[in-house]
Order: structure tokens, then sequence, then C-alpha cells
């Protein structure tokens, strides 16, 4: 049975894609036509930030960057910037007066709910990177984009060089011409971690980025206190990684 928009609810999508896919920026003008769908036909716009938000991608909310707004979004992780764990949900004013207008009961909760402790650090956080430390963000990650295509460009192994801000992702290929992956039992993205970290960078893997089976990646979050002496490091100890194992 074929769904019309009455049939759907919500459209939820990461304005930059994290994990699954290693940091995939939409093309431009994506969101802004799915915010324009989603409004003709009185469809919820939820977007997860939990891994590109809070400035990762140069501004404090990467949706931001494309010019739209989302009636309900998911942050977590840089909100308390490892520190503390804490997740958040912000919603819409129009959801907002929804509720408070509707039943004036939003029935949801978890133990661990408004802990002080995770309050107070994610504030103190929100204070930091207001306070203009998401300005660094920006011109740090170009430099570092520009490092890494610099060093692994036209390396053969390396299909893909993307992402946003403080937030890049790097395509593991057998042949760069046809982006052909490497065989899933090979596991490169699991021995780049290892040879990484032995070099002393700590870098995040993931395989399947094709279809979930096939397909490596690797992601690069730096700090966004990071120098541009430690962009050198980045791309000095990943080369290390490469060269033992690719």
């Amino acid at each position: 049975q074929r769904l019309g928009p009455e049939n759907v609810m919500a459209f939820v999508a990461e304005p930059v894609v994290g994990a699954t896919a290693g940091a995939v920026p939409p093309v431009d003008g994506y969101f802004k036509r799915i915010r324009e769908i989603c409004d003709a036909n009185g469809i919820l716009l939820i977007l997860d930030e939990v891994m590109c938000g809070m400035g990762r991608t140069g501004t404090l909310f990467a949706c931001e960057q494309d010019g739209v707004t989302a009636d309900i979004l998911a942050i977590a992780k840089g909100l308390g910037a490892g520190y503390q764990p804490i997740g958040a949900m912000l919603c819409s004013g129009k959801i907002y007066e929804a509720i408070e207008n509707g039943s004036g009961f939003f029935q949801h909760g978890h133990t661990y709910i408004g802990h002080p402790t995770a309050c107070a650090a994610s504030l103190a956080v929100l204070r930091k990177l207001t306070g203009g430390l998401v300005d660094q963000v920006n011109p740090l990650g170009n430099m570092l984009d520009g490092a890494l295509r610099d060093a692994f460009g036209q390396h053969p192994h390396i299909g893909d060089i993307r992402g946003r801000g403080l937030f890049r992702g790097m395509e593991i290929v057998e042949d760069r011409d046809t982006k052909a992956p490497f065989d899933p039992k090979r596991g490169v993205n699991k021995a780049l971690k290892k040879a990484a970290f032995e070099a002393g960078l700590a870098c995040y893997p993931m395989g399947g980025t094709i279809d979930g089976v096939r397909g490596d990646h690797i992601l690069l979050a730096p700090p966004f206190i990071m120098t541009e002496a430690q962009i050198g490091e980045v791309v000095d100890k990943l080369a290390v990684a490469f060269k033992k194992e690719l």
C-alpha cells in the first residue's frame, strides 16, 4: 500500500550523518526542501544532533548551516562534553503550546531525569560553547580538512574525505578509482582503530558504511581547543596507521 503525506507523522534525520555513514553532510538545499514538504503536509521535522550538534560542525546546532529549524531536536554527547552523560530534547513553541493547552501533561522520564550534577555540567559547557569556543571550530576544521586532503587525497585506499567543522570522516576503499570496498572479513576499520591507537590517536571506526555489511570508514572528532600543531599530529599518526594496515 502506497503511503501519502496524511500517513506520515514525522521525518527524522541527522543533519550530518554520524557513525553509520561517516560525517556525511547533505547536498545544498536538501533540508530546506524537506522543511517545505513537512510544512505543506503537517509533518514534524525531527533532527538527531546527538553526534553533530553542540558546536561540532561549526554552529551550536548543525541545522543552522542548512537554514532550517526543527520541530523537535535531540542533543546529547557534546552537551556534557564528556564530563557528564546527559541528553535533552528541544521542541518548538508550537509543540509546547499544544501540550500546554491540551492535557498539560507530558509523561516522559527516566530514573536520572533532571540530574542536578549533569545539568550543572552541561550548563558550564554551554557557557563555554556560547562564549566563543564554537567560533574556533570552523577555522580549525578547515585546516584539518586541508591537512587530510594534502596528506591522503591521492592515497590509493582513501575513497572520500568529508564532513563539517571538527567532524570529519574518511572512507576506506580497496580501489580509489572504483570506490570498491574491502572484503568485510578483513575488518579494516577495526584494524585501523587499533593501529591508530597504538600510534597515540583515538578515532571512531565503523563498518557497513555502504549497505550494512560492506564499507569502512573512520571518524575524527577532535576537541574544540586543539591547536594547529595538533592537526599535524593527527595526520602523522593516521599516516602511521595507514602504512601499517592499508
